[in-house]
């Protein structure tokens, strides 16, 4: 861990503003693409179709930004509105029986979408889903059946957060470590905060953590998902 370098990049995020925190959330495919939807679905079948599509956002036919989210947006304007679980069901299984993995990621979206889990989420007002953000994470991993920390998990978390805040909830809590993926080891490596050797999944998320609870120190509604964003979009390909 190079102290020098971490409190460079601390000293730089820390100056961000919140507006321009959200500007890089509001750049991601997953808000881009899901503004159309958000203006017509009722708010908590919105919130089921955002998370049940970040669950199956994996092992894609391209990049998501290009085969994902925008094909599967564009079948849910041409769609009627669903009305229950099975009709969201229904819509989401047409998408994905063309999909790679089709059998899995049906699995996965029976899994979430038939769980007590997604009734919950279908009821629950949007700031009481904010204040229990993070108990459904880890209601999320046990019924996906998989640890909290697994990257399918958080992302999928990450657009709950999406969607939650495009409806205007603003204070939602939030303690989760980062997705590490290969952009973000990237970054970690490029920016000096660890040496190669040092790159591991626990190492990268302590890090981050750190940068995180600084910048927080100024911007308290900034998380982890904010930061995310910046460095997904800050790596490049």
């Amino acid at each position: 861990m190079h102290k020098q370098a971490i409190d460079q990049i601390i000293n730089t995020l820390k100056n961000l503003s919140y507006q321009q925190w959200e500007a890089y959330l509001k750049t991601e495919p997953e808000w881009q693409y899901g503004l159309p939807i958000k203006e017509v679905y009722p708010e908590n079948v919105f919130i089921c179709f955002m998370l049940t599509a970040g669950l199956n956002d994996y092992q894609l036919k391209g990049k998501a930004e290009i085969v994902y989210w925008p094909k599967l947006m564009d079948l849910a304007k041409r769609s009627e509105i669903p009305q229950t679980l099975d009709d969201l069901i229904n819509l989401l299984e047409l998408f994905y029986q063309k999909e790679r993995l089709k059998k899995a990621k049906i699995a996965r979206l029976h899994r979430f979408l038939e769980s007590k889990l997604a009734e919950y989420l279908w009821q629950a007002e949007k700031g009481e889903i904010a204040v229990s953000f993070e108990h459904v994470w880890k209601g999320l991993a046990r019924t996906m059946k998989q640890p909290p920390h697994k990257k399918t998990i958080v992302f999928a978390m990450k657009c709950l957060f999406i969607a939650i805040r495009m409806l205007g909830q603003k204070e939602i809590k939030c303690d989760m470590p980062i997705p590490v993926d290969s952009r973000v080891k990237k970054i970690t490596l490029e920016y000096g905060l660890l040496g190669e050797n040092e790159l591991t999944e626990k190492a990268i998320q302590h890090v981050w953590n750190m940068v995180l609870k600084e910048i927080q120190k100024r911007n308290p509604y900034v998380n982890i998902f904010h930061l995310d964003s910046y460095l997904w979009q800050n790596a490049g390909d």
